[in-house]
């Protein structure tokens, strides 16, 4: 019989590119190694019982807010003119722009942060873990890259941290450096297109404020 721990590393090892399917632990405990299990197990989260409306709104907020198309603005961007395919998902970036009510310089701001100080710190737990033969501590930090980098729409770092993850579940470290090595040369590209991008849809908007 499988458990909520199984079925979420089953889950992980199937997602497809861009998707990130949100996993919050439910549990009767409220420990940090009961946190710590969820996390390296891949869940995005934890909601301890009992639990009221307020802490569960926040949860759904969080993971499962309201994802609104502005289709015009990504329609007319065209990543491939950068050489960037597949480094950002616009999708993610709008949803964000309407689910965390976040203009654009403060979602890039945002993302600035993660990219600039989050992944590099992760990287460097990674690779502690890797030092330590810790599989916990290398899946934990290629999942929460994963995780946040999926859900701000840096869908190139995504799926390389989801390779890793899958080397990591299958004991297959050997390659575990080097893609830690290719994480650290695309974070400035991702950077430099998700801030295109933002630049792009600015643009677009002021236009059609204009044409109005």
């Amino acid at each position: 019989e499988m458990d909520g721990f199984e079925a979420t590393v089953r889950i992980r090892q199937n997602e497809k590119e861009g998707m990130h399917i949100p996993i919050i632990a439910m549990t009767a405990n409220a420990f940090q190694s009961d946190k710590d299990k969820c996390r390296t197990a891949g869940m995005d989260g934890h909601l301890s019982k009992p639990f009221n409306q307020r802490e569960l709104n926040d949860v759904l907020t969080q993971w499962c807010g309201p994802k609104k198309q502005t289709a015009s603005v990504r329609d007319t961007y065209s990543p491939e003119t950068t050489q960037r395919v597949n480094l950002i998902n616009p999708v993610m970036i709008e949803n964000n722009i309407e689910s965390l009510d976040l203009g654009t310089e403060a979602l890039f701001q945002l993302v600035d942060n993660f990219l600039t100080e989050d992944v590099p710190e992760k990287i460097s737990d990674l690779l502690q873990g890797f030092s330590n033969n810790d599989i916990g501590e290398m899946r934990q930090a290629a999942h929460s890259i994963r995780g946040s980098s999926s859900q701000l729409g840096a869908s190139g770092l995504s799926e390389l941290c989801k390779e890793m993850e899958i080397n990591i579940l299958a004991n297959d470290l050997s390659s575990i450096p080097v893609m830690a090595a290719e994480v650290k040369t695309i974070i400035d590209s991702t950077r430099s297109a998700i801030k295109e991008y933002l630049s792009h849809r600015s643009s677009e908007l002021q236009i059609a404020a204009i044409s109005k």
